[in-house]
């Protein structure tokens, strides 16, 4: 579980699965599902791939390294924001490309796994592709 500092508040929960990284995230308290980051990979020290956010529709890119005291940092940028060059490959998200929102994570060690990432988790995600 992670708590996402910068810039939403939000809550992610990260399962590995024999074929995946499930990697759903819900907005502060609301209790519910809100979107999910996936085609996820890791590409040298980092954690890169896409975000969907699916009330609104939004969605984009993203990438995460190891920061200090249990953290991930990287950046995020909306899709209108992504050069058209890094939307084919993701490998060439950079903190340096502009448009980029600063990201932080703050690893949750003792929280337990909500209802709505255990039924992302159990019921919706394993069986679809991504």
């Amino acid at each position: 579980m992670w708590l996402i500092t910068k810039p939403s508040g939000a809550i992610a929960c990260a399962k590995f699965t024999s074929k995946n990284l499930l990697l759903p995230y819900s907005f502060g308290n609301e209790g519910k599902l809100s979107g999910h980051y996936y085609d996820l990979r890791i590409d040298g020290k980092k954690l890169i791939g896409r975000f969907e956010q699916f009330d609104s529709a939004g969605s984009g890119v993203f990438f995460l390294e190891v920061g200090p005291n249990q953290t991930l940092v990287g950046g995020r940028w909306i899709k209108d924001r992504v050069p058209e060059n890094v939307e084919c490959d993701l490998s060439k998200l950079t903190d340096s490309l502009p448009g980029m929102e600063s990201v932080v994570w703050l690893r949750m060690p003792r929280a337990e796994t909500p209802d709505w990432a255990q039924k992302y988790f159990d019921e919706e995600w394993p069986n679809k592709p991504l």
